[in-house]
């Protein structure tokens, strides 16, 4: 009997064992999900649950998400804000990818003027033959790009980093595609003052 118990316990251990392993390998395989911010005397080593610990520890957080702090940070008007909660904003955006190539300046101006935007999959965002006001910036989620003005044929994905709509913005002219949110997208976005 305890021959029995030793074999069938022995065999959980190995399923535990190669379940763990199994873990690590995709933990391996998709840290893109990873910030590489981190410091430099913290490296990776030849212990695997160091390395696992490391690369999931709770400080740490997906790009582009907001914790509910931050979300609602971003909804108080402007006029509440505190100076030093409009500092938190400006180094916030500056984590962005989507507002990379815009300078420090120019994103101190837009954190008055932009509002978080939560959708659910299958709206629509952009309508081709708009009159252009917006401009969406993306944190989560998949926008995909239409053809013509009721197609349904994708023609290009967009996703969390990129800015959508502010060319015919710039250029003043109607949309020229139709865009469809595909999964749960959160943008912050700018409106254009109607003079």
């Amino acid at each position: 009997m305890r021959r029995i118990k030793d074999t069938a316990e022995r065999k959980r251990i190995q399923r535990l064992r190669a379940l763990f392993k199994k873990a690590v390998r995709i933990v391996s395989l998709n840290n893109h999900w990873v910030e590489t911010e981190h410091d430099d005397d913290q490296k990776f080593s030849f212990n695997v649950q160091r390395n696992v610990s490391f690369l999931v520890r709770t400080n740490r957080r997906k790009a582009g998400l907001l914790t509910s702090a931050e979300k609602t940070l971003i909804r108080i008007p402007h006029k509440f804000r505190t100076i030093p909660e409009r500092k938190k904003l400006c180094s916030l955006f500056s984590k962005f990818r989507c507002f990379v190539g815009i300078s420090p300046k120019l994103r101190a101006r837009l954190v008055p003027l932009v509002r978080l935007l939560p959708l659910q999959p299958g709206r629509i965002v952009i309508r081709h033959g708009d009159f252009p006001m917006t401009v969406y910036f993306i944190l989560v989620g998949e926008l995909h790009m239409l053809r013509g003005k009721t197609g349904n044929e994708v023609v290009a994905v967009y996703g969390p980093g990129e800015r959508v709509g502010g060319a015919e913005l710039l250029e003043n002219r109607e949309r020229t595609r139709t865009f469809r949110t595909a999964s749960n997208f959160i943008a912050l976005r700018f409106d254009k003052k109607i003079n």
